[in-house]
């Protein structure tokens, strides 16, 4: 049985939940600081019926982890997507790269994701080529997002970007 957000999305067209028969390979990141916060529980929910379906599911909890800053050497460009900083982001870039589906959960702050995620998606920026098309296929992405201004479609357009950029 499908999680039922999972099937919200898929019937908008927004997850491609049957691209591969069998057993998927899921990658959920944990942007937000508070291990047991909203944004936890909300990603755990999500995972529970990832599993429950014999998925293969890998989480990462991004402030437990050494990630630097982005150089924006462009070296990765160069070297088929493999960046030269030497840290924890790399066991990471290389689940993704294989990964069906990634979920990228982070609070928004100040109209963005935490600075923990985006230092995290800047690491990313492997994932595309010169072009800015998918260096390593094309995969789903869903982002969890919580936030406290009960307006939620200020962050629509950034969410939508952010991921545009990312699959």
């Amino acid at each position: 049985m499908l999680n039922p957000y999972v099937r919200h999305l898929r019937k908008q067209g927004k997850v491609d939940t049957k691209r591969k028969r069998g057993k998927m390979k899921i990658i959920a990141i944990l942007g937000s600081p508070h291990r047991n916060g909203n944004g936890a529980t909300a990603l755990s929910t999500f995972l529970e019926g990832a599993k429950a379906n014999n998925n293969e599911v890998l989480s990462y909890e991004l402030c437990t982890r050494n990630i630097k800053n982005c150089l924006g050497c462009r070296k990765c460009i160069d070297n088929g997507g493999k960046c030269v900083i030497k840290d924890d982001f790399n066991e990471i870039f290389e689940n993704i790269q294989s990964a069906d589906t990634v979920i990228i959960e982070s609070p928004i702050y100040i109209n963005q994701v935490n600075g923990i995620t985006k230092t995290f998606l800047d690491r990313c920026y492997p994932l595309t080529n010169e072009q800015h098309k998918p260096r390593f296929g094309k995969r789903n992405l869903i982002m969890i997002c919580t936030y406290a201004v009960p307006i939620p479609f200020i962050f629509t357009g950034y969410i939508r970007r952010t991921a545009k950029s990312l699959k």
